[in-house]
C-alpha cells in the first residue's frame, strides 16, 4: 500500500488504472442512462391482452397491473433515504396480466411460447421462465401464485405475462462512447491527481470505495451482451442504485472530488 501512495513509478500507473476503470464504469452507466431517455411508450393492458389472446383465445385474465415509470424504486422504497442509501427494488416500468391456467401451467406456457415464436418474438427459456424481445418491446412469462411471482415453475401456478420497454438501439452507441470517454478521462485524472501523496491517497481510496459499483456495472454490461436474449430492460446504472453499493460509490465520488480540489489548491499555492 505504501508503494502505491509513493508519487511516481509503477504505483502511480496502478492508481491511474483504477481511476480509469472507475470513470469507465461511470461513463458506461451515464451512456446507458442517456440511451434509455429515447425509449418508447410502455405497452398498455390492452396490448398485453391482445398478445395473450393471439396465443390462446381461451385464456382468461384474472388480474392486471401497470407501473408506467422508466426505472424507479417501488412505492414503499421511494423515499429520500433510499436515494442516499440505495435499495433492492429499483426496477423497470411494466405492464402485467395474470392468466388462469386451470392447474395446467406447463401446457399453457408451452402453447404461448410457441405462438410467440411463430409471431416473430426472439425467445429464450431458462428455469421455466421465458424472456423474449421484438422490436421495442420486451416480454416475460413467469409462474404466479396468489398474485406473487415465483421463480420456480409450479404445475398449479397461473401464468403472468409481462410487457416492458426494450432497450433502445442507440443505447449501445452511448454505452461505447461513455465507456471510452470515461476510460480516457479517468486515466488523465488519475495520472494528474496522483502526483502527490495526499492526492494519491484520496483517488486510491475513492476508487476502491467505488469498486463494487465499478465491478458490477462492467460485469453486467458484458453478461447482458452475451445472453442469448439480452436481459432487458437493463439499466446500465442499476449498480449505483443498489443498497450498500450506492453509499460507497457516493463517498468514493466525494473523495475523488476532494482530490481534485486539493490538487487545485496545490497549484494555486505554487502559482
Amino acid at each position: 500500500m505504501r508503494s502505491l501512495l509513493r508519487p511516481g513509478g509503477v504505483g502511480r500507473g496502478v492508481v491511474a488504472g483504477l481511476v480509469a476503470l472507475t470513470f469507465m464504469a461511470a461513463g458506461l452507466a451515464a451512456g446507458s442512462w442517456v440511451g434509455w431517455r429515447l425509449a418508447g411508450p410502455l405497452p398498455g393492458i390492452t396490448q398485453a391482452e391482445v398478445t395473450a389472446f393471439a396465443a390462446d383465445p381461451q385464456l382468461r385474465v384474472i388480474g392486471s397491473e401497470r407501473a408506467n415509470h422508466l426505472f424507479a424504486y417501488g412505492p414503499e422504497d421511494d423515499t429520500p433515504a433510499r436515494w442516499l442509501l440505495g435499495g433492492d427494488g429499483y426496477e423497470a416500468g411494466y405492464t402485467r396480466i395474470d392468466l388462469e391456467t386451470n392447474d395446467a401451467y406447463q401446457p399453457v406456457f408451452d402453447k404461448v411460447r410457441r405462438a410467440l415464436e411463430e409471431d416473430g418474438w426472439e425467445c429464450d427459456v431458462a428455469d421455466g421462465e421465458l424472456r423474449a424481445v421484438r422490436n421495442d418491446v420486451a416480454l416475460a412469462l413467469s409462474p404466479v401464485v396468489d398474485g406473487e411471482l415465483r421463480g420456480v415453475p409450479d404445475p398449479k401456478a397461473d401464468l403472468a405475462l409481462i410487457l416492458l420497454r426494450n432497450e433502445p438501439l442507440p443505447t449501445v452507441m452511448f454505452l461505447v462512447l461513455g465507456a471510452l470517454s470515461g476510460l480516457l478521462l479517468g486515466w488523465a485524472v488519475g495520472v494528474t491527481l496522483s502526483a502527490g501523496r495526499a492526492g494519491t491517497a484520496l483517488v486510491l481510496t475513492g476508487s476502491l470505495l467505488a469498486m463494487p459499483a465499478t465491478a458490477l456495472t462492467l460485469a453486467s454490461a458484458v453478461l447482458n451482451r452475451l445472453a442469448p436474449v439480452p436481459i432487458s430492460p437493463a439499466a446500465g446504472w442499476w449498480a449505483y442504485m443498489t443498497v450498500g453499493v450506492r453509499p460507497l460509490a457516493l463517498l468514493g465520488a466525494v473523495l475523488l472530488i476532494a482530490a481534485g480540489v486539493t490538487a487545485g489548491f496545490r497549484r494555486t499555492g505554487k502559482g
